[in-house]
C-alpha cells in the first residue's frame, strides 16, 4: 500500500469509528442476474446520497469506505450514522457490466442487509453472404487476441454456424480475434 492509501483507509476507519456503540450495520452481497451466484473481484463504494447526481458519482465527493467482494461473503459496515446512502460499483468483475447504485436508508440501530445483481456481457456472432442471409455449416473460433510466435493461443470457444446467431457470453473486457477455419 502507498502510504497516501493507507492515510486515506485510517481517516475513513477514524470516521466511522466516531460513532457511538449503538451502531448501525450494513450487510451487502453481489451477485450474478442470471445464475445468483455470489460475486468476487466487484470494487464497491459507500458515498452518502448527496454525494450523488443520478447514477453518478459528484465530482470530489470522498466514499466513506471501499473494498472489493469476495466470493460467499457479505460485507459488513457496524458503524453508519443515520442517513440515506448510496453503494456504487466503480469496477465489475471480469465478464460483467456494472450495476447501478443501491440506496439505502439507515433510520435507527437497525441492520440494512441489501444486494447487487450484475448482468454480464453477451456477444452475438452471425455469418451472412453478400445477400445478407445467414451462411449455414461455417467453423468459426473465438481467441483471445494474445500472439506468440504468430500463432494465435486460448481458444474461448469453436462452432459451427447456424442460421441462428452464436452467442459468448461473460466475455472480459480485451482484444478478441473471430476465425473462420472451414468454409460450408
Amino acid at each position: 500500500f502507498s502510504t497516501m492509501l493507507r492515510d486515506d483507509i485510517k481517516k475513513k476507519k477514524d470516521y466511522l469509528d466516531s460513532f457511538d456503540s449503538s451502531t448501525f450495520k450494513l450487510e451487502f452481497e453481489k451477485f450474478d442476474i442470471e445464475t445468483g451466484e455470489s460475486l468476487a473481484g466487484a470494487h464497491m463504494s459507500i458515498y452518502k446520497a448527496e454525494d450523488m447526481d443520478g447514477n453518478r458519482v459528484k465530482e470530489g465527493a470522498t466514499p466513506i469506505i471501499s473494498w472489493v467482494t469476495e466470493k460467499g461473503v457479505a460485507y459488513k459496515v457496524n458503524k453508519l450514522p443515520v442517513g440515506t446512502y448510496a453503494i456504487v460499483e466503480f469496477e465489475a468483475p471480469s465478464g460483467y457490466l456494472p450495476a447501478a447504485p443501491v440506496l439505502f436508508e439507515i433510520t435507527d440501530a437497525n441492520t440494512v442487509k441489501t444486494s447487487m445483481f450484475d448482468d454480464f456481457t453477451k456477444v452475438e456472432f452471425e455469418k451472412i453472404d453478400t445477400d445478407n442471409k445467414p451462411v449455414i455449416g461455417a467453423q468459426m473460433g473465438l481467441f483471445y487476441a494474445e500472439v506468440t510466435d504468430r500463432i494465435i493461443e486460448n481458444a474461448i470457444e469453436v462452432w459451427i454456424t447456424s442460421e441462428n446467431n452464436h452467442r459468448v457470453d461473460r466475455l472480459p473486457v480485451g482484444n478478441y480475434v473471430l476465425v473462420e477455419f472451414s468454409a460450408p
